[in-house]
């Protein structure tokens, strides 16, 4: 079992599937996530039915500490992603 699946891996399982030249497949894998970090650059949140949802968090700035040294730094404030998957998908998840 593969640790880990790539775009490549995508592209190929929909020559596979929906049998399309690999160049298109490609093609499509790239829109597909250019599409998601889009939407998630212009602020937006992203729900995707029976897989789950990409939201958007603020993070304020807090004080963090150098592991190495022990030393206080500060961490600024940033927007993070996060996934909450769905009913469905944690259902699915559970009976493989």
């Amino acid at each position: 079992m593969r640790a880990t699946v790539t775009r490549s891996d995508i592209a190929a399982a929909l020559c596979t599937r929906i049998g399309i030249s690999r160049q298109e497949a490609q093609e499509l894998t790239d829109a597909f996530f250019d599409i998601l970090s889009n939407t998630l650059e212009r602020g937006e949140n992203i729900s995707l039915s029976s897989f789950g949802a990409f939201r958007l968090r603020e993070k304020g700035p807090r004080a963090g500490r150098n592991p190495r040294t022990g030393k206080p730094v500060p961490i600024d404030a940033r927007r993070v992603v996060t996934f909450l998957s769905s009913r469905t998908l944690r259902a699915r998840i559970d009976r493989a």
